[in-house]
């Protein structure tokens, strides 16, 4: 049963972030090399506290929703064997799939999208499977797709709708059988079949953990893919502050930088000490040993997730100096967790809009105008969806020195381009 009346300790205010207020302050530097225009900031920006939470879904049937996606009114959550359709204007929900592997059935869920006609799609990791359901979440079709092997693009959507076939990341080793297996793929793939590689990213080193194969620096520093509207493709590696940009099927590429310090990650304390620190009687040693690294790796300001809102806009969440454990030791223990998480928003331009903060319960998952969508960890443990909302701050007068994605004109089919040709020749005979 849905309990539409919520009542969440957590509240949060706008801290007093004007739109009148210009974004930033500082300089953009843009160089062009080739087809890459690179763009370096130093701006400062306007910090608000994301205002919130409005809590849209709180159902007993929610288990592990990691993906969202709009479909008109209509919220799409992805949530592990099975996805949920929730009416934004009345709450009202209605849950489809299950556990299997059968039409309808799914295994793991990473990914959902909407299409232009109000279908929507379903990556199920597991099986390598794409699923169309229609907006009512009535099967219609599947392709299988290649094993997706391991995906590792946690807490993001890395799935969307483009021309007739769709955007997506998965193992590169899949994609091209020379590629490492800890390698990222992103590509368009198909409904007819057809596979284009988009972008290639090389994951840091992995290390045996005793237990379990990890990171060698557990702080963040891994492939991060986002997609968003239009074709446009986002995606990062390494320990630098920098974004690539694409849009499918223009040979143009944007490089976004922002400058700031780099600070060496302190050690962490002993096992004991970190059992004290988050009240339990026992650590689990396989998330222990995620933390282990290299230390002339363990950089601890990098960043650590990113996604593009339906304006284009780029969000790249901060790893702040004073976060000191790993992704897996953070997301089990709140305790551990900074206060707030911090995002920073560029404009497709390359300027460094806002820096939002939202606070360590709340993962984002969805932007779309001023709504941020995601789910809520609740002080009993309980996962909800909730919303937020971010005013951003408009650019200054003149500080637009070049038209967002002027150079991401994405080609049309040939097909397309030659049926307009025709059309307009018949047109200047008729005249």
């Amino acid at each position: 049963m849905i309990r539409y009346a919520v009542i969440v300790a957590l509240v949060l205010s706008i801290d007093g972030c004007s739109t009148d207020e210009p974004a930033g302050s500082g300089r953009v530097v843009i160089d062009t090399t080739g087809n890459t225009i690179t763009s370096l900031t130093s701006e400062t920006a306007p910090s608000q506290l994301a205002k919130g939470p409005v809590v849209l879904l709180h159902d007993d049937r929610l288990y592990m929703p990691r993906s969202l996606a709009k479909n008109g009114d209509q919220l799409i959550i992805g949530d592990h064997t099975q996805l949920h359709l929730l009416r934004l204007g009345d709450r009202k929900l209605a849950t489809v799939g299950r556990q299997g592997e059968g039409p309808g059935e799914f295994q793991s869920v990473v990914a959902v999208a909407g299409t232009p006609s109000g279908d929507i799609l379903v990556l199920d990791e597991r099986q390598g499977r794409l699923t169309v359901l229609d907006s009512a979440g009535v099967y219609k079709s599947s392709q299988q797709l290649k094993s997706l092997d391991m995906l590792r693009v946690p807490r993001s959507n890395v799935l969307t709708a483009f021309q007739d076939g769709v955007i997506l990341a998965w193992g590169a080793g899949v994609v091209n059988p020379n590629g490492e297996p800890f390698d990222v793929a992103v590509v368009w793939q198909g409904y007819s079949g057809q596979l284009e590689e988009i972008a290639r990213l090389k994951d840091v080193e992995m290390v045996d953990g005793g237990r379990m194969i990890i990171p060698r620096n557990p702080y963040g520093a891994r492939p991060l893919v986002a997609v968003g509207p239009g074709g446009a493709v986002a995606t990062s590696d390494g320990l630098d502050y920098c974004v690539t940009i694409r849009k499918v099927g223009a040979s143009t590429v944007r490089r976004l930088c922002r400058e700031w310090e780099r600070l060496p990650a302190e050690s962490d304390p002993s096992v004991s000490r970190l059992r004290s620190m988050v009240h339990v009687k026992e650590l689990s040693e396989v998330a222990l040993e995620a933390r282990l690294g290299n230390e002339e790796l363990d950089i601890r300001n990098s960043i650590e997730g990113m996604l593009l809102d339906s304006s284009g806009n780029l969000w790249v969440q901060v790893l702040q100096p004073d976060t000191r454990y790993s992704i897996m030791i953070r997301y089990s223990w709140s305790e551990l967790r900074p206060e707030y998480y911090t995002w920073d928003v560029f404009s497709p331009s390359g300027h460094r809009l806002a820096e939002v903060l939202f606070p360590n319960r709340f993962v984002p998952l969805l932007i779309d105008g001023q709504h941020v969508y995601g789910t809520l960890e609740l002080d009993t443990g309980e996962l909800v969806i909730a919303q937020f909302e971010v005013e951003l701050p408009k650019l200054g007068r003149g500080m637009e020195v070049s038209t967002p994605y002027a150079v991401f004109k994405v080609g049309k089919p040939k097909k397309q381009r030659a049926k307009k040709a025709t059309g307009r020749r018949e047109a200047r005979a008729a005249d």
